[in-house]
């Protein structure tokens, strides 16, 4: 009965959200679910307090985050460098199909390692859009790309699940990376579909599997020669690279940049050098944790402070002029407020969750079913990331009580995880904060239940190939 209680919140949250109702009206309805729920799980107020504490912070830390990725849109669509490079994107290939594979598999991944929180989104709805899809298409195809979550703004996510399980960092990346090539062949494959249909996407998938390959093998290869943090941005690297020579084996050429398209590439340069700084700033404090610069240091890392640096310097590369930026300013300060609220409500729910034991009693719930726990601990992962629209908040919830279960049924913890953080990273596509973030993009674009609902049957798919995938190599020694 309790562990039926415990699964009230996020079960009433897709409901909603399946049914249309804006996601911040479902988080709210979530969470007020998971507050009536204390009464089957009796929680120390200063306990409860202390969680939605850290709920807070985190959630303003990511509505700093989100408003620098939505601000960096802004300013790159006010001085039509976003068009300039959209032209130039549209013009390396006239077929659709490797067009959507550089931008779902290259693009987007790349991005969304450099940045995480949904940016990889704000960059490649823009390009889709130029390329000619309809708004709902790109919207679809953009989230679809968000498959290297895993190491989504440099892993901060993956990172939490090794501490939280003791699992050494760098194993847990390389685990992590090995399990995902189903992720990117089924996404991939359902953006394909969205744009060409499953029958032509079918005879394409010889291409399909060159641009996944080569993002697989590239985060794959840099997790052991660069380290964990940097393999997304690095494999992401490897497949656009690679999208490039199957644009060049096929159609003949690869159309060099113009100069003005080489200015409008300079604030994606300058947005990852910034945020690759960000992250030497971050382990710099960390090595100087006892004292004080290194806290001041610490403080300085947020990746949101980073954001709207590179917003700032977006702004100077392209020549925008104050009322253009203030103009900008103020059309990502309308957009951020329904993504805001649904993303503080979504991640307070779930610490709530966490702190009264809701999570460890799902958890303890699933590993009864003794060796078919393999089979369902991928969709609790995934539900973790449904639920806060996060890898980070997915595995606070979940990771550490994932470890125990495999520890109880006697299997390496490592595997279990590596499978949870690729399906709780997966479901982040489908979430009300990353649906929501992608249609305030599009001007006038209201929740559509066909969108939740293509999302979570891609999600659905690669989930169940993850759970054949748990059963194989997860008991293994």
């Amino acid at each position: 009965m309790r562990e039926l209680v415990a699964a009230l919140p996020p079960l009433v949250a897709a409901g909603l959200l399946l049914r249309g109702v804006a996601a911040p009206r479902a988080a709210a309805a979530a969470l007020a679910v998971a507050a009536a729920s204390l009464s089957a799980f009796p929680t120390p107020w200063p306990v409860l307090l202390e969680s939605q504490h850290r709920a807070l912070t985190t959630g303003l830390e990511v509505t700093l985050i989100t408003l620098g990725g939505l601000l960096f849109r802004e300013v790159l669509a006010a001085s039509r460098a976003e068009a300039q490079l959209g032209d130039w994107a549209a013009a390396l290939s006239g077929d659709p199909v490797r067009r959507v594979l550089l931008v779902a598999l290259g693009v987007v991944p790349f991005t969304e390692s450099a940045a995480g929180f949904g940016v990889g989104a704000i960059v490649g709805i823009p390009l889709l859009l130029r390329m000619g899809l309809p708004p709902a298409t790109a919207a679809l195809v953009a989230l679809l790309g968000l498959v290297a979550v895993p190491w989504g703004g440099l892993a901060p996510g993956t990172l939490v699940a090794a501490r939280l399980s003791g699992i050494s960092f760098q194993r847990l990346g390389e685990l992590s990376a090995a399990l995902s090539l189903p992720v990117f062949l089924v996404c991939g494959f359902s953006a394909l579909a969205a744009v060409v249909g499953a029958r032509r996407a079918l005879l394409r998938a010889h291409e399909l599997a060159l641009v996944a390959a080569c993002l697989w093998l590239g985060i794959a290869a840099a997790n052991r020669l660069a380290g964990t943090a940097l393999a997304g941005v690095l494999g992401g690297a490897v497949a656009i690279g690679g999208s490039a020579a199957l644009i060049r084996v096929h159609e003949g050429r690869v159309p060099r940049p113009t100069p003005s398209q080489l200015r409008a590439l300079s604030p994606y340069l300058a947005l990852v050098a910034l945020l690759l700084l960000s992250r030497a700033v971050a382990g710099l404090g960390r090595s100087l944790a006892a004292t004080g610069t290194g806290r001041a240091l610490s403080a300085a890392s947020s990746p949101g402070l980073w954001l709207l640096l590179a917003c700032i310097a977006a702004a100077l590369l392209v020549g925008l002029d104050r009322r253009a930026l203030a103009g900008a300013v103020r059309r990502s300060l309308a957009r951020l407020r329904p993504v805001s609220l649904a993303t503080i409500a979504f991640l307070a729910t779930g610490s709530l969750m966490t702190a009264a034991g809701m999570s460890a009693a799902l958890a303890e719930a699933a590993s009864r079913l003794g060796p078919a726990y393999l089979l369902a601990a991928p969709w609790l992962g995934g539900l973790g990331g449904f639920l806060t629209g996060s890898n980070t908040g997915a595995n606070a919830m979940f990771a550490a009580a994932q470890a125990e279960a495999a520890v109880r049924l006697g299997w390496p913890p490592d595997r279990l995880l590596a499978v949870h953080n690729v399906a709780a990273s997966l479901l982040t596509m489908a979430s009300a904060p990353r649906v929501t973030l992608a249609l305030s993009l599009l001007d006038g674009e209201r929740p559509e239940p066909g969108l939740f609902r293509r999302l979570l049957a891609t999600d659905a798919a690669a989930l169940a190939l993850l759970s054949l995938l748990a059963a194989v190599a997860v008991p293994g020694r």
